[in-house]
């Protein structure tokens, strides 16, 4: 066997198997899933899952990491800072990680739904903060919001990260579990007038221009 025929049969059996998986999640609970049951759904033996898994988590782990890169490489590099994200502009890069995960919402339903585990919302939430991070600005300086703040002081930008990785990583779960009943624009408007206004503003003021002659998020 040529190593490139190799290769190709690497990938279909991993496709396999990751498909497998995805399915059963879809059925029961990721815990009651056995790597018997991905082997037969995927119609592979025991030994074959072990050549390119050590377990399931090892499995669900490269399919979630799969998924994290191909998110980071929709949003591009050129995403802002928090600290300096224009509210009064269509939020594209929200939008782009909307219509990722609206292209994958099977494999993303799987993962975060009930039936997956609480540690892949976990990872999501720390992907996220990891990829805001990565932005040299937001290493150096802390949240300039106006406000009441204890003894005067801003709230420290990991503060802020985690608030922001944590109100995205909710509303993509909502999203999911109620059958995605908005679109990826409309829940990435949403996401920018929480962070813009907060909920007692945004109950307040039910729209929001974010960009001459576009109106976005009316609710």
């Amino acid at each position: 066997m040529t190593q490139e025929k190799s290769d190709l049969r690497v990938r279909r059996t991993q496709k396999m198997l990751q498909e497998a998986l995805i399915e059963l999640v879809a059925e029961r609970n990721f815990d009651a899933i056995s790597v018997g049951d991905i082997a037969e759904r995927a119609m592979v033996n025991r030994a074959t899952f072990y050549r390119h898994y050590q377990d399931k988590y090892d499995l669900m782990e490269k399919i979630f990491g799969d998924m994290l890169n191909q998110m980071v490489q929709s949003i591009g590099q050129n995403i802002l800072p928090v600290n300096k994200i224009n509210f009064n502009k269509k939020p594209v890069h929200f939008i782009k990680i909307f219509e990722h995960i609206d292209q994958n919402h099977k494999i993303y339903e799987a993962l975060l739904g009930p039936r997956g585990n609480p540690l892949f919302a976990a990872r999501l939430r720390d992907r996220i903060m990891m990829v805001v991070q990565e932005r040299e600005e937001l290493r150096e300086k802390s949240f300039s919001g106006q406000g009441y703040s204890p003894k005067g002081t801003n709230p420290p930008i990991e503060v802020v990260m985690a608030c922001v990785a944590n109100l995205l990583v909710g509303m993509i779960s909502w999203w999911l579990e109620n059958g995605r009943p908005y679109t990826p624009e409309q829940m990435a408007s949403w996401v920018i007038r929480f962070m813009a206004y907060g909920y007692v503003q945004l109950r307040e003021n039910q729209r929001i221009e974010f960009a001459p002659g576009e109106t976005y998020g009316n609710i």
